[in-house]
């Protein structure tokens, strides 16, 4: 699984940089979906459970591209996007969820 102070911080740091790239405001769930589908470790629970990454990456993409972009409304050199509320609740409720299958 992702350590919280390893793979996950990378994956946080990515869906943050990703989103600002794509002038952001805000970072969403799926920025952080599509930054965690490069780690090895949920690669291989998504292909355990038959699960294409491609497939998976292609709709987050699209979806990114068509539902959000109105939302893509930050200028170049702006700072860095903020995680969404709702991409702090899914870390938080993660880290519980993980805690709890201990």
């Amino acid at each position: 699984m992702l350590s919280h102070s390893g793979n996950l911080e990378g994956a946080i740091g990515r869906a943050l940089r990703s989103a600002t790239a794509m002038r952001f405001d805000i970072a969403t769930l799926e920025h952080l979906l599509l930054a965690l589908l490069s780690e090895p470790s949920v690669a291989k629970i998504l292909e355990a459970n038959m699960i294409s990454i491609a497939s998976l990456e292609t709709c987050l993409r699209t979806c990114i591209d068509e539902e959000l972009e109105p939302l893509a409304i930050t200028p170049r050199g702006h700072n860095e996007a903020q995680p969404s509320a709702a991409f702090m609740r899914g870390l938080h409720r993660a880290k519980r969820e993980a805690a709890s299958a201990r």
